[in-house]
């Protein structure tokens, strides 16, 4: 049961998501990141300890074509541009509902 209310919490932010990158104008690079920080959100929700959580972040970065030292440079890496920042940072703040 609570896998179901976090599939309907992922797709409810999915929409949210697509809408603000509407908005928003993400680009391709930008919106991949979005959905990959919400993927791996949501496997952090979703795990109840510290090993599956593991397991479960390595099958995103995987999913996503990418590594942890990736995913932390290419964070950097946007942190680096305010103004595009703001706007990613945002996108993923509204898609998990938090204000």
């Amino acid at each position: 049961m609570l896998y179901k209310k976090i599939g309907r919490l992922g797709l409810i932010g999915l929409i949210g998501l697509i809408s603000c990158a509407k908005s928003e104008k993400l680009d391709e690079d930008e919106m991949h990141y979005v959905k990959m920080t919400l993927a791996i959100t949501n496997a952090r929700i979703a795990s109840h300890d510290s090993l599956q959580l593991i397991g479960k972040l390595d099958s995103v970065y995987k999913k996503f074509g990418t590594s942890k030292e990736n995913y932390i440079k290419q964070t950097t890496d946007f942190a680096k541009i305010p103004d595009r920042a703001g706007i990613i940072f945002r996108a993923i703040a509204d898609s998990l509902n938090v204000k």
